[in-house]
């Protein structure tokens, strides 16, 4: 194999490693109890596997229509951060399977943010997109 096919392969293992931090935004509806921060930690079950699971959100903005949260997934399980916030906050806007929405819905979950050293120098890189208001405003 050649250079490239070594850093993808070095790259793809960063990521099943979680050496990849992943920052998410995500919208629910309003809800009671509301709280700034959680540290969700449980386990969940997937493919007839259960594992640890490990999420931190922190609440960004309210209005009287709908909350947006900051979500920092810390393991990597299958719907992990739809699965926590259906559980322990409210569903993700538009999520038909952890929601009570259609199947063509546009879910209110963006990742926005790749953290990670490069596979081959180690140097820190940062892949995001700027969330804006005008884009992600409405779900």
């Amino acid at each position: 194999t050649g250079v490239k096919e070594n850093q993808e392969i070095l790259f793809h293992l960063m990521f099943k490693e979680r050496h990849v931090k992943k920052w998410y935004v995500a919208k629910t509806a309003p809800f009671n109890g509301v709280k700034h921060d959680y540290m969700i930690r449980d386990t969940l079950e997937w493919n007839g596997k259960v594992k640890n699971a490990e999420t931190y959100i922190h609440l960004l903005e309210k209005s009287d229509r709908e909350y947006c949260f900051l979500i920092r997934p810390h393991t990597g399980r299958t719907h992990q951060i739809r699965k926590h916030c259906a559980l322990y906050l409210s569903p993700i806007l538009g999520d038909p399977v952890y929601g009570n929405n259609p199947r063509d819905a546009d879910m209110a979950l963006l990742c926005f943010a790749y953290i990670f050293p490069h596979p081959v120098t180690g140097k820190k890189i940062v892949v995001k997109y700027n969330v804006n208001k005008e884009v992600y405003h409405e779900h």
